[in-house]
């Protein structure tokens, strides 16, 4: 589902990734399976979502999910490099339009 960058969000249909992306993060880890990406559901949903909502001007609840995101041990440091990266634009973002 969200192995990559939502398609939706690619393309333009950002609404749909998000509300998507919202139900996606409600799944619990499947304590029966053998292939299931355990980043999915430690953090890569979660990133996803945090550039879906960013994208959709939910600047606050970007910068929300971004301390949750570096609170993560595994998160990976290229990620956690590129939130770090991304706050002071997403502060920024805040300062200048709030959250929509």
């Amino acid at each position: 589902l969200v192995a990559s960058p939502p398609s939706h969000a690619q393309k333009g249909g950002n609404e749909k990734a998000y509300l998507l992306l919202e139900k996606a993060l409600a799944i619990p880890f499947p304590s029966d399976t053998i292939y299931v990406m355990q980043t999915l559901y430690e953090y890569k949903t979660l990133f996803f979502f945090a550039e879906v909502s960013f994208r959709l001007g939910k600047y606050v609840q970007t910068w929300e999910i971004y301390k949750k995101l570096l609170a993560i041990s595994s998160l990976l440091p290229e990620d956690r490099d590129y939130l770090e990266r991304r706050r002071p634009q997403l502060a920024a973002c805040i300062a200048k339009f709030g959250s929509r």
